[in-house]
């Protein structure tokens, strides 16, 4: 699944390019800044953490804390579950609303593929 930004960062370079707005220098500019912006590493926000374990609390925050150290919880598992899930409450036009003090929600109603184990499930 491609990323909306991007999608629409590389219509825009291939829009201008095609009506000569544009160089192949300036084309390549912008291809190497787009790489550059999604190799950034990305990292999670109190709203996202609030918001999954506002979600997922089966375990309350105490229990996560432990299953993350007891290594039953794969981390990288979690934080691309995290960014890959997780969606800011908008109106219809887009604009960014609060709802009760929590930002977002997550589109998925469970988390179990976060898990090293299958018995945590």
């Amino acid at each position: 699944m491609i990323d909306k930004k991007l999608l629409q960062s590389l219509e825009d370079i291939t829009d201008q390019y095609g009506r000569n707005k544009c160089n192949s220098k300036d084309v390549i500019e912008s291809l190497n800044n787009i790489v550059k912006y999604y190799k950034k590493p990305i990292e999670i926000t109190y709203a996202q953490i609030r918001s999954f374990t506002d979600q997922f609390d089966g375990n309350c925050s105490d229990g996560w804390i432990q299953d993350i150290l007891n290594g039953d919880v794969n981390i990288d598992k979690m934080k691309t579950f995290i960014l890959n899930n997780y969606q800011e409450h908008q109106d219809e036009n887009g604009n960014k609303l609060l709802d009760e003090d929590i930002e977002g929600y997550f589109t998925k109603d469970n988390c179990k593929e976060i898990y090293n184990k299958e018995s945590k499930q």
